[in-house]
């Protein structure tokens, strides 16, 4: 009698097991589920409701957001309202979690207005959404679609040998006006060949740096140093990605955004 209630807890465990196993395969009803933790790797594109530099009770709308995110990195920019929100994250399920940086006409913003924090849903290969907490740029809410164009690789051809040129709404102050921001790309993924003119902290700099393709990915990383810049607290090593915004082979236009800490710029450079 013993051996016969052993063999039978034995097959009512086999049974729970198996149940347990065929419940946890079934979950979900047949539709996408969520990843343990979702990635939210991509380039996407959407807006944002923020409040104003400077004042804190005064709607602020970005209608041009742009979002690249690889690694545990994050850049959110706004060329139009010269705006960059940077930082590193963490995703548990399909939380994003981070506090970013906040870059306003290339200045990382002093005090509590400089940083928030950032909670968003990623809902992975299709959107993330969420809110900062914070004050000014750093209060309010954003959502965004993955754009099509985080399905292409990025590739050293499709800078190739070329001039770029930006207007950078970057200025300081800020109603001066911005800078005509040109350099040149090259294929072995190295910048030269800068001219940075009018009103700008970047304006007289000259820039080493490279592009480097992420493998299975739509962005770049960049690292750009530069020297000799008139505002000589602008000199430095700047970091961030870019954004081919064309399906081109040789793209017509792209998305960059670089930051060191203290200094930013996040841009639509077109070909020149």
């Amino acid at each position: 009698m013993k051996l016969f209630a052993g063999v039978r807890l034995f097959i009512s465990a086999l049974i729970l097991t198996g149940l347990g196993f065929g419940l946890q395969a079934c979950s979900g009803g047949g539709g996408t589920t969520t990843p343990v933790n979702a990635n939210a790797t991509g380039y996407y594109t959407g807006s944002a409701d923020v409040k104003a530099p400077g004042s804190p009770s005064t709607n602020y709308n970005i209608a041009d957001l742009q979002i690249m995110i690889s690694g545990n990195r994050i850049m959110m920019m706004s060329d139009a309202k010269a705006v960059l929100y940077d930082g590193t994250f963490t995703v548990s399920g399909n939380t994003l979690t981070s506090t970013v940086a906040i870059y306003y006409n290339g200045n990382k913003q002093s005090g509590a207005a400089g940083t928030a924090t950032l909670n968003a849903t990623v809902t992975q290969g299709s959107q993330i959404t969420g809110s900062f907490s914070g004050t000014e740029l750093g209060n309010g809410t954003f959502v965004s679609t993955l754009n099509n164009l985080s399905n292409t690789n990025s590739t050293f051809t499709v800078l190739g040998n070329n001039s770029w040129l930006a207007y950078l709404n970057e200025s300081n102050p800020a109603n001066t006006p911005g800078s005509d921001f040109e350099f040149r790309s090259f294929l072995n993924g190295t910048i030269g060949d800068l001219t940075v003119t009018n009103e700008s902290d970047f304006a007289g700099c000259t820039p080493t740096g490279t592009f480097t393709p992420i493998t299975n990915e739509s962005l770049m990383t960049v690292s750009i140093t530069f020297t000799i810049c008139t505002n000589p607290t602008v000199n430095g090593t700047y970091t961030g990605f870019l954004q081919n915004k064309s399906t081109a082979i040789s793209a017509d236009t792209f998305a960059l955004s670089v930051s060191n800490g203290t200094f930013a710029f996040a841009d639509n450079f077109s070909r020149n």
